[in-house]
């Protein structure tokens, strides 16, 4: 089978007896690639910064409140697919050397990029899941590009 993909089993349906009925499912990996960033030389030398803004339970509170509050206000969630890989590139002086999983990475012929064999060496060119300083590099990212809207200012 493919190795970006695994199988999971569950019962959620009762056959004539009651047992339930188990049916594959194939689920797609989020993320194929993680490092172990508690290793990251540059974060136990200190000279890595990892904090990334993020809002209060307060602040959210308020927030709520007030759209809450205002009938013409709609109010939405989202979740932002594979984000740390959608952050700032690394610094260029910043070499950050990963293995390839268990099974490899299957080829992406869309994208032409080729298969990877498993245990190969790559470096990480942006953000990757495990990185400290991943979540500080989607923020600059967009914090960047919304400050390009018209008005859009820095408080």
């Amino acid at each position: 089978g493919d190795p970006a993909h695994e199988a999971c089993s569950h019962g959620h349906k009762r056959g004539d007896e009651g047992q339930p009925v188990y049916e594959q499912h194939p689920l797609k990996a989020k993320s194929r690639n993680t490092v172990p960033g508690y290793r990251d030389k540059h974060l136990l030398a200190g000279e890595l910064q990892t904090n990334a803004p993020a809002l209060t339970g307060t602040a959210t509170a308020v927030i709520l409140q007030e759209a809450a509050s205002q009938s013409a206000w709609r109010l939405e969630q989202g979740d932002v697919d594979s984000a740390f890989l959608n952050g700032k590139y690394l610094d260029s002086s910043r070499r950050v050397y990963f293995r390839t999983p268990k099974g490899g990475q299957p080829a992406v012929p869309e994208m032409g990029w080729p298969a990877v064999p498993e245990g190969t060496v790559l470096r990480a060119k942006k953000g990757i899941y495990g990185l400290n300083d991943a979540p500080l590099l989607w923020y600059e990212e967009h914090r960047d590009a919304m400050l390009f809207l018209p008005g859009a200012s820095r408080s």
